[in-house]
């Protein structure tokens, strides 16, 4: 049922179908008009996000009008492929750090369209208490009051979310054997709640406390610094055991 033009503009043929099976026929006239070019007009590019992390991949699309252009097909390069590389089918995957473009154009080069990318290198999420030395190599004293020193980073685009610890969570917690809690001393920076990274601290009294080697048995102390990410992990740094001795 395929037609081929071979005749000249403005001719007209007429097509008859008959069924083998019963004789039945019907006609249709055609007729050939003068061809005209559709060239590509226009190219939109588009995507989900311009910036992103290395290892990353992103589809780009492209819009090329008019959508009954002769010839739509296009070719896709990227100005640094040692930052970010582009395939046949549009997709972007970041290589490394570095600001890029992504040219996409028709076979002809007559017209073409271009999007700037930004790629980042990715941090892995981490809380880190800067003075853990501190206070590993100088134990504390009963009604001593120490600071807690953090930096903390929730992941490239992640944030701290309020979750079970409602922000950065400093904890001092006392344990029996076997990881049994027997009490907690719990302090909560909430302005760390929605921010990707930062620094924090918090402050503890060691008032009324009892010194380590009063504990019963195999009791301890730990310190513990927490928070979860909206990536739905929770992420810690400790000190332990941490060392309470009797006040002078």
């Amino acid at each position: 049922g395929i037609i081929s033009a071979i005749g000249n503009p403005n001719q007209i043929a007429k097509i008859t179908a008959t069924s083998k099976a019963n004789g039945l026929s019907t006609q249709s006239s055609v007729q050939i008009v003068e061809w005209t070019p559709m060239p590509v007009t226009s190219i939109s590019l588009q995507s989900e996000k311009t910036k992103l992390y290395a290892e990353e991949s992103s589809r780009l699309t492209a819009i090329v009008l008019p959508k009954n252009a002769d010839n739509p097909d296009l070719i896709w390069n990227s100005d640094n492929t040692n930052i970010l590389t582009i395939n046949n089918k549009g997709i972007v995957k970041a290589i490394a750090p570095g600001t890029t473009t992504i040219r996409a154009s028709t076979k002809d080069n007559s017209v073409s369209s271009e999007i700037k990318f930004i790629v980042e290198a990715f941090i892995e999420p981490y809380v880190k208490i800067v003075n853990k030395a501190q206070y590993e190599n100088n134990p504390l004293r009963v009604d001593d009051t120490f600071t807690v020193k953090v930096k903390y980073h929730a992941g490239s685009g992640n944030r701290v979310i309020s979750a079970d610890e409602g922000g950065i969570r400093f904890w001092v917690r006392h344990f029996k054997s076997e990881w049994i809690p027997v009490k907690d001393i719990v302090h909560i920076d909430k302005d760390a709640l929605n921010t990707e990274s930062g620094t924090a601290s918090m402050t503890f009294s060691l008032k009324g406390i009892t010194p380590s080697n009063k504990l019963l048995g195999n009791q301890f102390y730990q310190l513990r610094v927490t928070f979860t990410a909206s990536n739905g992990n929770m992420y810690d740094d400790f000190i332990l055991p941490l060392q309470i001795l009797p006040k002078k």
